[in-house]
């Protein structure tokens, strides 16, 4: 089994742009976007 974690990232993301994440269910992909 694959495990792993990462702490304190940010980024910006300019007005009007569009960004996409994708990952497996249970990735944290909603969690980043908050």
């Amino acid at each position: 089994m694959l495990s792993g974690a990462v702490n304190q990232v940010s980024f910006t993301i300019p007005k009007g742009k569009t960004v996409g994440l994708v990952g497996e269910s249970g990735s944290g992909k909603s969690t980043t976007g908050k």
